[in-house]
């Protein structure tokens, strides 16, 4: 069936794109997610994009993408699958790390080694906070950043506190090293389509912006498998390589680009052979 909406009921849209943001995003700047320096590739492929804010803002359209940014996406919009041929990432109602980590320690798990104290909730819930869901205001002691995270020596080294507070998670530290530098693979995908780098850099919690270099790298197997079981269509994937496998560290369903990032002719690239994933979903 095609999607029903209030423009157009029962009428057919020729290979239409809705994409669903939240109700709160209607206005807001939206031009640092991904999906924006896609729409225009999407338009070179002969696709007409359209965007929707909230729940009851279905549309007639061939596939539509939904697009909230909040770790637990609220009911109403997963029922948008009933709207649409084809919801992509539609079975993906939870990326806190509590649903997505394997490296889960527990307030009184046994644990030898290092360990590190996360947010449980993405961007330390600042999407939350953004758009009026209740995220706590968690305060740091030794940063102001709310997504701030810290390695300890041990689990015994964390305060009690940070350990039993069910805003945050502590994990076991497995970290991807390279001689003196740290490592991080982000796999940005989209369908069938993709791409994975590895970043280094000297920093333990290596950012975007701050790896010394970087290189492609294929996907084990291993994380294109838990992709599929997570239910993704589309994304990225930050994850390390540890012991000979692979660890998902975060997943993230409406992926950003740092503002002012150069388009370089590679970057382009990658870009434009990611952003024709989307026409493996038209069928």
């Amino acid at each position: 069936m095609r999607g029903r909406g209030r423009d157009g009921a029962g009428v057919s849209a020729r290979r239409r794109i809705a994409v669903h943001w939240h109700a709160a995003d209607r206005g807001r700047d939206r031009s640092r997610y991904m999906v924006s320096f896609y729409e225009p590739l999407w338009r070179a492929l002969g696709l007409e994009v359209v965007h929707r804010f909230g729940p009851d803002a279905a549309v007639t359209a061939d596939l539509a993408l939904l697009h909230v940014d909040l770790s637990v996406v609220p009911p109403e919009y997963l029922a948008l699958a009933r709207a649409y041929p084809r919801l992509l990432n539609g079975a993906v109602a939870d990326i806190r790390k509590s649903a997505v980590s394997r490296l889960l320690v527990g307030p009184s798990d046994p644990v030898a080694g290092p360990v590190i104290v996360k947010t449980d909730l993405n961007s330390g819930g600042a999407p939350e906070r953004q758009r009026g869901v209740g995220a706590r205001r968690w305060r740091w002691p030794w940063s102001r950043r709310p997504d701030a995270y810290r390695v300890f020596g041990s689990l015994a080294q964390v305060p009690r506190r940070l350990r039993r507070d069910p805003g945050r998670v502590v994990e076991r530290f497995v970290p991807e090293r390279e001689g003196a530098l740290y490592a991080v693979r982000v796999w940005h995908f989209l369908g069938d389509r993709g791409s994975c780098r590895r970043l280094l850099g000297p920093d333990p919690i290596l950012r975007a912006g701050s790896q010394a270099r970087a290189q492609d790298v294929e996907v084990p197997e291993d994380l294109r498998a838990a992709r599929a079981a997570l239910g993704f269509d589309y994304g990225k994937f930050d994850f390390v390589v540890h012991g000979g496998a692979a660890f998902l560290l975060d997943a993230n369903k409406t992926p950003g680009a740092p503002p002012g990032l150069p388009l370089t002719p590679e970057r382009r690239a990658r870009w434009e052979a990611r952003a024709a994933g989307i026409l493996a979903f038209f069928g």
